[in-house]
């Protein structure tokens, strides 16, 4: 099974408790399907290089953020289960943005193998 990266940015001014909720239940569909947790990392608060819109505006009336909270998650799932994890971001209302990336193997480094590129460009 591959490693995998998930990147967070949550609105700023979001709860302790929305954070944690939703990681704790990334965990549990992670582990569920038989897949490992390695590290869960909050990096505090961050200023973005540019402003971040969000899907929809909330209650505060702010739908544009310079300010996000980054939370990392590295885990060890297989394929199909990115599906339920990317659903399960999607639907968070505190998410801003998010980024799911496949770590290269040792194997891949070592040979040099390259990640597929856009041909045309």
């Amino acid at each position: 099974m591959p490693q995998y990266n998930l990147f967070l940015f949550l609105k700023s001014y979001a709860t302790p408790q929305t954070s944690t909720n939703l990681l704790r239940s990334l965990s549990r569909t992670v582990i569920s399907s038989g897949g490992v947790v390695r590290s869960i990392e909050n990096a505090g608060l961050r200023k973005m290089p540019h402003r971040v819109k969000a899907k929809f505006q909330d209650s505060k009336g702010i739908r544009y953020h310079d300010e996000c909270r980054l939370v990392s998650m590295r885990f060890i799932a297989s394929p199909g289960e990115l599906s339920a994890i990317s659903r399960t971001v999607r639907e968070e209302t505190d998410v801003v943005k998010s980024s799911l990336n496949r770590e290269r193997t040792e194997m891949e480094e070592a040979k040099g193998e390259r990640l597929k590129r856009n041909k045309w460009a």
